[in-house]
């Protein structure tokens, strides 16, 4: 079960007013065959975990008035006694101010923003969809794009010089003495270097910034998915007329997926499975209260 709230007013009248989020956990509800039982197999469960006029923080501060900043750059002070561990914050971005979109922390980090223990944050700007807002969800999951399998290379082709902002990150690169064309393999390949000058192609990079020599395991089973959730549009982010991800040799562009696929739906019940003993005393402890 993983509860979540808005971090201030505005938040919750920009994102969770429009019912934007419920709808969101519903896709994912739906590609799992509902709730969590021994039925469906799976133990995911989002719930909104606010009262009236309720925020997870007591103090809330993003970014500064003359200053661009990212989706992640704020900090929150929270009521640990109200607010249970790995509870998700959601909170506005301004993408007029940031130039940044939907932005969610992959995975559980146990000690992330400000060191808050066991937090979990989501930016979200006005123009997030409700399937924007599940691939989001899919991150804060432990999923990362598709794209960004190692695998990736056998199946779409990164035309990295059509995404769009890269230009701009490659002239600021060069300052540091770099040719043209160097710069743009580093950024293209390089995520630690794509993250350092803000280029977006930190969104493509294979491995996600985890360590190519080793090759840690990515690429869930059942092979590279080409109706995930996690992987982005052809088009999308693009220079405009231009296409950024395609399937070499075909004209078919990949669209913007609406859901969650039955790959996707697979590896939330691979790694949040049903576990009768863990329901069976949260019964016990809730009175026969089911999730």
């Amino acid at each position: 079960m993983i509860p979540y709230c808005y971090v201030d007013k505005r938040s919750y009248d920009r994102i969770g007013a429009p019912c934007r989020m419920r709808e969101a956990t519903l896709l994912w509800a739906d590609a799992l065959g509902r709730g969590p039982s021994k039925q469906t197999g799976h133990s995911l469960m989002f719930y909104e975990s606010r009262r009236e006029d309720d925020y997870c923080c007591t103090r809330y501060h993003y970014g500064s008035e003359n200053q661009p900043i990212a989706p992640g750059d704020f900090s929150c002070d929270w009521d640990d006694k109200r607010w249970p561990e790995g509870t998700l914050a959601i909170h506005w971005v301004d993408e007029a101010k940031s130039g940044e979109s939907a932005e969610g922390r992959l995975g559980y980090m146990s000690y992330a923003n400000n060191h808050q223990k066991d937090r979990h944050f989501v930016g979200l700007p006005d123009k997030s969809t409700v399937a924007d807002i599940a691939h989001e969800l899919g991150h804060v999951l432990g999923m990362v794009h598709e794209h960004q399998r190692w695998d990736r290379d056998d199946h779409v082709e990164f035309r990295c010089r059509n995404l769009r902002g890269m230009r701009e990150a490659v002239a600021e690169f060069r300052q540091t003495g770099l040719e043209y064309d160097q710069a743009w393999r580093i950024l293209c390949t390089d995520f630690g270097a794509a993250l350092h000058y803000t280029a977006p192609s930190r969104s493509y990079v294979k491995g996600d910034g985890l360590d190519a020599g080793m090759q840690p395991p990515l690429d869930g089973p059942g092979g590279f998915d080409m109706d995930s959730i996690m992987l982005y549009a052809s088009k999308y982010a693009s220079n405009a007329g231009e296409d950024k991800v395609d399937i070499p040799g075909s004209e078919f562009m990949i669209p913007e997926r609406d859901k969650p696929s039955p790959l996707d739906a697979a590896f939330v019940s691979r790694f949040y499975p049903w576990d009768e003993a863990k329901y069976q005393e949260y019964r016990k402890q809730n009175q026969g209260a089911k999730p």
